[in-house]
This record gives structure tokens, C-alpha cells and sequence, in this order.
């Protein structure tokens, strides 16, 4: 069976984020080269079944920040990190299990619009093939 597994983290922060924005992460382990640094997407390569995580991280006073996968342009898991006291952050996170075909695609797009989205670490997505059909 071939192995396909990603790992990325956001590497700087952002100070705003558009509702249906991706969110284009860095790849520090991308074996099968599935997941695109350019776009934010990964591309099943073989129909199967995926794990897919995210966390997100945010340290604005002034709302909150929610996310979710998107799987082939069908929402999946989301997550939000609720307003934070003034000097703090906020973060959460989610995972799915998921059915998918060959081509399929999977991203983590912002809900709603977005400020200080934290990096270092904090805000990332990951996934790998559980096992193919």
C-alpha cells in the first residue's frame, strides 16, 4: 500500500482572513507530495479512507475565528476559537474521518472573516491515508 501523509503549520501570522478564504499552511512532511504549499489543498491520490486534523489559533479581542473543512467543496468539521480576553489567544481545533475518491480535495477554508490568526505552530493541518479501497 502506497503512504500518503501531510503535515503544515500557518509560519506567519496573518492580520485578516476573508470568509471562504483557504488557509495556505507550509508543509513540513508532504510524503506522496499530495498537499500543495501554493494553494492550501490536499488531492487524494487514491480512492480510501483519510484522517484529517486542524487547529486554528487567534488573538483578537474583537471576535471570533471559524474554520472547517472542506471536503470537494462540501463543508465537514468545523471549529471555532471564540473572542479572546484583551492579551490572550483562543484556539481550537477538530478531526474527521473521511470517504474519499481519487482527485478528491481537502482544504481548510475561514467561515466567516477572520483577524490575528496566530502561527508558530498553532494554527495547522494534517492528514493521512487510514487505508485505500
Amino acid at each position: 500500500m502506497s503512504k500518503y501523509c501531510f503535515n503544515a503549520k500557518l509560519t506567519r501570522h496573518v492580520a485578516s482572513m476573508d470568509e471562504g478564504q483557504t488557509i495556505r499552511f507550509t508543509a513540513d512532511l508532504n510524503k506522496g507530495n499530495q498537499y500543495s504549499n501554493g494553494t492550501g489543498v490536499f488531492t487524494a491520490p487514491v480512492e480510501g479512507w483519510y484522517s484529517f486534523s486542524f487547529s486554528v489559533a487567534h488573538k483578537s479581542h474583537r471576535g471570533s475565528l471559524s474554520v472547517h473543512l472542506l471536503v470537494s467543496g462540501t463543508a465537514s468539521v468545523g471549529a471555532t476559537a471564540h473572542q479572546a480576553p484583551a492579551g490572550q489567544n483562543s484556539q481550537a481545533s477538530n478531526e474527521a474521518i473521511i470517504r474519499m475518491t481519487a482527485g478528491d480535495v481537502a482544504q481548510v477554508v475561514v467561515s466567516d472573516s477572520a483577524t490575528d490568526v496566530i502561527a508558530d505552530g498553532y494554527t495547522s493541518f494534517s492528514g493521512f491515508l487510514l487505508y485505500s479501497d
